[in-house]
């Protein structure tokens, strides 16, 4: 009965030793280095000793504004680093990253200083391609080091990314000339922007996809109410996993992208545009598009969005498949919105590949505030099926009638900026045609529906 308090305090130096142990275990996968004054933690793959002639493709990460300084532990608190503490290792994407988590000693360092450290980093280690991700602050450095040095980066990921802005940032043609240059180069970016953080990224990836459509993909999240947060959902770390978001049809988190860009899948589809454009035609708008050539492509659904960021599909045109010659098309959309509307062309082949057209805009002054996108009505079961497109958040009022005005169904539903969806239920007398009638205050919209 003596020993007892001996074993207990014995038990739990053993239970200390063992979570030490493990802690010290996960963090030794990386090795703190210092770089000209600045900390860097580095892992290395499993086989980088016994390939001494190997450069490895390399992720460099930059923290954020509240990571910068000399404490080593910072450096690693978020992103690819922190998600390494917890055992990521990143060979199961298929390729053997270099991962280095490089922390400014210093808030808003200048581009010299992140080239001079990158440089030395490369005469320390075997690095092959650069793929660089920042958060914040990071993606902000991460940014200007892509724009000022385009060929020495493959790819970049950022997350909630301050913006560099270059001239007049109410310009959208100052960031075509700052990111064209960079897609025209071979990158690919990757930017997350929280819904209630805006920074401009969205201009970043129009000013890619002006020069190379698809080059940029903009997603917007909202990750803790979509404020300037929640790093941890995109990179891991903190006993998580990163998020799989949908990009460009497929389910990956931001390490499969940058293993995807890595390895080649992505490549721009093997349709030349010739032009682009939309115009103005009495109450509709008219998209002309023509290609230069195309190899086994498919269709063109044409998207349409009141804010330049969330499209929805208004329609589809088949492609020509092969081709050597200008091929021309067109596309009347009859319900465009008042203000300006923005159009994209999804491009997409037969093996089910896809890219993007660049962005163009028409204002429509005259047009109405919403348009119905779809809706069906089934009488029998009782259901109404409805998709409005508003360019305003606003409120709607609903009726259902038949040819003499007898009102079936009464519904006042509020509608937002974009997509709405509505399901209801609707009680019917017969089957026929009926009239769904729509108004919100300013605009009044009619439609007849065959109800089953």
């Amino acid at each position: 009965m003596k020993n007892q308090p001996v074993l207990k305090h014995y038990g739990i130096f053993l239970m200390f030793c063992f979570l030490l142990f493990n802690s010290y275990h996960s963090t030794a996968q990386q090795k703190l280095t210092i770089v000209n004054g600045w900390n860097a933690y580095v892992y290395l793959p499993s086989d980088y000793n016994l390939n001494p002639q190997t450069k490895y493709r390399t992720i460099i990460f930059i923290p954020g504004l509240g990571e910068v300084g000399t404490d080593p532990s910072l450096a690693i608190l978020n992103g690819p680093g922190a998600y390494i503490t917890q055992g990521w290792n990143g060979e199961s994407l298929g390729v053997k990253f270099i991962v280095i988590s490089l922390q400014p000693a210093w808030a808003w360092p200048g581009v010299g200083d992140v080239k001079q450290r990158i440089d030395l980093l490369k005469t320390m280690y075997r690095i092959g391609e650069v793929y660089m991700t920042g958060l914040s602050m990071g993606g902000w450095a991460s940014l200007k080091y892509s724009y000022s040095y385009p060929n020495d980066v493959k790819a970049l990921v950022g997350v909630e990314s301050v913006v560099p802005v270059n001239g007049d940032e109410k310009l959208q043609q100052s960031y075509n000339d700052t990111y064209g240059p960079v897609a025209l180069a071979g990158e690919n970016y990757l930017i997350f922007e929280q819904v209630n953080d805006y920074r401009q990224n969205d201009m970043v990836v129009a000013g890619m996809n002006s020069a190379v459509p698809g080059s940029g993909i903009y997603i917007q999240t909202d990750f803790g109410n979509g404020g300037h947060c929640c790093w941890s959902s995109f990179y891991g770390g903190g006993g998580t996993t990163p998020t799989k978001f949908n990009i460009e049809g497929t389910s990956m988190n931001i390490y499969e992208w940058i293993a995807q860009n890595s390895i080649g899948t992505r490549s721009a589809l093997p349709i030349t545009m010739d032009h682009f454009t939309a115009k103005p035609d009495k109450n509709d708008v008219l998209l002309d598009w023509g290609t230069a050539s195309e190899s086994n492509s498919s269709y063109f659904e044409i998207q349409r969005s009141t804010d330049g960021q969330n499209f929805t599909k208004i329609g589809t045109t088949n492609a020509a498949g092969n081709s050597a010659t200008i091929k021309q098309y067109y596309y009347r959309d009859v319900n465009p919105l008042r203000g300006i509307n923005y159009y994209r062309l999804k491009m997409a082949d037969l093996d089910g590949a896809y890219t993007f057209s660049k962005t163009v805009t028409v204002e429509m002054k005259n047009a109405p505030d919403f348009s119905i996108k779809s809706a069906s009505l089934n009488g029998t079961a009782g259901k109404l099926n409805l998709d409005i497109n508003s360019a305003t958040n606003n409120t709607a009022q609903i009726f259902i009638t038949d040819a003499t005005g007898r009102v079936f169904y009464r519904h006042q539903q509020n509608i937002i900026t974009g997509e709405n969806f509505i399901t209801d239920q609707v009680v019917l007398p017969v089957r026929g045609i009926y009239y769904l009638r729509i108004s919100n205050g300013t605009d009044f919209i009619t439609k007849a529906l065959l109800s089953d």
